[in-house]
């Protein structure tokens, strides 16, 4: 199961194709930064992600987005019951 694009296929129907674009981006690079680093996003923790966060910087526009984005995300899969715990709730 492809966790993004079953995220996206369910809960973008009313966005902007444009904005769907930039949400499957936010979340590709996510999950290659963690991939990379052997982490799954389904297990992803609360201090990982905001050491993520970090590193693409926090308080801009765009940056806002992508925590919005990440939160929705993360909300879409506990919902799912596919995670236990949405690491963006410490957030």
């Amino acid at each position: 199961m492809d966790l993004i694009e079953d995220y996206l296929e369910r809960k973008t129907k009313r966005l902007s194709k444009r904005s769907i674009i930039e949400y499957r981006r936010d979340l590709s690079y996510l999950e290659e930064w963690f991939n990379k680093r052997n982490t799954e996003l389904k297990t992803v923790s609360s201090k990982e992600l905001s050491k993520y966060i970090e590193l693409v910087g926090v308080g801009n526009k765009a940056t806002n987005r992508k925590l919005s984005v990440f939160r929705s995300f993360y909300s879409f899969l506990k919902n799912e019951e596919v995670i236990k715990d949405n690491p963006t709730e410490k957030i």
